[in-house]
């Protein structure tokens, strides 16, 4: 329950992560991850761009979704496609 602070574990549940370039209005899906037994989420991955992340899960039938902060995040360097 990213937007009441709150946790509530829920096991196998997809969370998003998504990522905005610096100067973009526009987010971009760019992982899809299943929360583990506890319900917790977490990955890593290679920052080739300044921008922000954050993570959303759309929620179900008995949950609502929720979009947890935004994570700034600022590369020294040359660009790349967040995929390269």
């Amino acid at each position: 329950m990213w937007d009441e602070h709150g946790y509530i574990p829920q096991q196998a549940t997809a969370v998003y992560l998504q990522f905005r370039p610096a100067d973009s209005h526009v987010w971009t899906t760019i992982a899809v991850v299943d929360t583990d037994g506890e319900g917790r989420v977490s990955m890593q991955l290679p920052a080739h761009v300044s921008g922000t992340y954050q993570w959303y899960s759309p929620g179900d039938k008995w949950t609502g979704g929720a979009t947890s902060e935004e994570l700034p995040i600022t590369v020294d360097g040359t660009a790349a496609h967040p995929g390269q």
